[in-house]
């Protein structure tokens, strides 16, 4: 389901390759829970960014919420107000 891609200074990209067809259901799964364990006892020294679809269109940032640190709510990309 997922391909690793190794790329510039050691950052490692974990891709879903394929569409899911109920994601907030696996998302919740204690397969996923085990897998995001997993991947937090591997790079312990790293951070991990988990990026998902918008918080007020999709639930998959709120499914993902208590198993991670941290959240964050980026309002507005790619604005440019100057």
């Amino acid at each position: 389901m997922f391909k690793s891609i190794l790329v510039l200074n050691g950052w490692s990209f974990y891709l879903q390759v394929r569409l899911l067809e109920m994601p907030t259901e696996i998302m919740g799964s204690p397969k996923m829970q085990s897998l995001l364990q997993e991947v937090k006892n591997r790079y312990k020294d790293r951070y991990i960014l988990i990026d998902s679809p918008p918080l007020l269109t999709f639930a998959d940032a709120l499914t993902l919420s208590p198993y991670v640190d941290a959240v964050l709510l980026v309002v507005e990309g790619l604005q440019d107000y100057h």
